[in-house]
């Protein structure tokens, strides 16, 4: 009976042996070796070996552009280049792959939201922030962005492979603090919304530098992009810590530095020396600054607007993580 129990174990041990190098001669993404195991995306193979740059080596590979990814929180990039698979050796097709791996997934959206014109492609059945060209992609999954570059390729299949990529990475927290639902009906100007930084929040003296904030120090997410007319600045805010004070810390800000404040349907407003208003208000751990605004009517309408969606969106939020198992 021992005898048999040990040639079942070596049998099963040997079984997941073979079905472990089956997958990574299949070429799957393995979570465990991401991205260093990278070996094929669904019709392609890695043609070379990859290359990892770390925060030392990113100033050789990127020019000019490594210290805008770094102070977004960056870890390590890397680079691999796939060819089709079974592709003739002077095939002109080919994908190089560039995986940054973030600290947080909002270092990962602040990269994204850097890069691209705003006018891409954006595909249905891609559910993250994302866009496709007809010779690069870009998209976020949890704390990685991912930049594609193809050469000889359709835009199809920049758009598979895309897709492709997306099903094999590991799994990581890609549900963001913030969600751009959030925002108003604004004339927003393109390319401006993104992930603030502590040092982009000194840019925003006195009304963001303030250390009761807390943005980049884990305790504030802030998102914040321009709109017209002006343009003025809109902030969305996530308090990850509770903050009692934070009401009267901003009436303190803004009378130190505004005229004219007050409380106006449960929104803080100011008007600054160019006749322009400051508004602040807040629902639950979500909050909205409204900087340089020339319309107050128009600026109290986007808060109110913005502060629903993001309590319709935190209550649905709410409902799902209640929802019991589904049993068969």
């Amino acid at each position: 009976m021992r005898t048999r129990h040990i040639i079942w174990a070596v049998c099963l041990v040997g079984a997941l042996v073979l079905a472990a190098t089956g997958l990574r001669a299949a070429g799957q993404i393995l979570p465990e070796g991401y991205p260093d195991g990278l070996k094929a995306v669904d019709g392609w193979v890695v043609s070379s070996q990859g290359r990892v740059f770390t925060k030392g080596s990113l100033y050789g590979y990127i020019d000019g552009g490594a210290e805008a990814i770094i102070h977004y929180g960056f870890r390590r990039l890397s680079v691999f280049y796939l060819v089709p698979r079974g592709a003739a050796a002077d095939s002109a097709k080919e994908i190089t792959l560039e995986i940054y791996e973030m600290e947080t997934p909002e270092g990962a959206v602040g990269v994204f939201n850097s890069r691209g014109a705003g006018d891409e492609y954006v595909s249905p059945r891609l559910r993250t922030v994302h866009w496709i060209g007809s010779k690069q992609a870009n998209f976020v999954k949890g704390v990685y962005y991912v930049n594609i570059m193809a050469s000889g390729c359709t835009q199809q299949e920049v758009e598979e492979f895309t897709l492709a990529l997306f099903r094999d990475m590991p799994l990581g927290r890609s549900e963001l603090p913030l969600d751009e639902s959030w925002l108003p009906e604004l004339d927003f100007v393109p390319g401006t919304g993104h992930y603030m930084t502590a040092e982009e929040a000194l840019a925003y003296e006195p009304f963001l530098s303030s250390p009761f904030w807390g943005i980049g120090q884990g305790e504030t997410e802030a998102y914040s992009v321009k709109y017209g007319p002006g343009p003025a600045d809109y902030v969305l805010l996530y308090f990850n810590v509770e903050k009692p004070d934070l009401d009267n810390e901003v009436l303190k800000l803004f009378r130190d530095y505004l005229a004219q404040v007050n409380w106006a349907e449960d929104f803080l407003q100011g008007v600054d020396m160019q006749g322009k208003y400051y508004l602040f208000g807040k629902y639950g751990k979500t909050g909205v600054l409204i900087l340089g605004a020339p319309d107050a009517t128009a600026a109290r309408k986007a808060l109110a607007e913005s502060l629903d969606r993001a309590r319709q969106s935190l209550e649905k939020r709410a409902g799902e993580k209640k929802k019991p198992p589904v049993t068969k």
